[in-house]
């Protein structure tokens, strides 16, 4: 489940270095550690390097933050 929506407004012509300050920003605004986020757009990772254009991003399209996950499974209980 995604986290807490932010907007951010952008421009499709913004600079690489976009991306790693609206990712610090929205990290901290919500206090994460940017190491502890997952950003997808469209089911695909999204980069401190991406780009709006790389990604194809159009006018009001959303990038989703996830809490990153390790690991996932769990052991079985022997009574299960």
């Amino acid at each position: 489940m995604p986290l807490a929506k932010v907007n951010f407004a952008v421009s499709l012509s913004w600079e690489l270095i976009f991306f790693l300050q609206l990712m610090e920003t929205f990290c901290r605004h919500q206090s994460f550690d940017l190491r502890s986020i997952r950003f997808m757009f469209e089911g695909n990772s999204v980069s401190s390097s991406s780009t709006p254009e790389g990604l194809g991003m159009e006018d009001g399209d959303e990038i989703d933050a996830f809490l990153s996950q390790v690991g996932g499974e769990h052991e079985r209980r022997h009574d299960e």
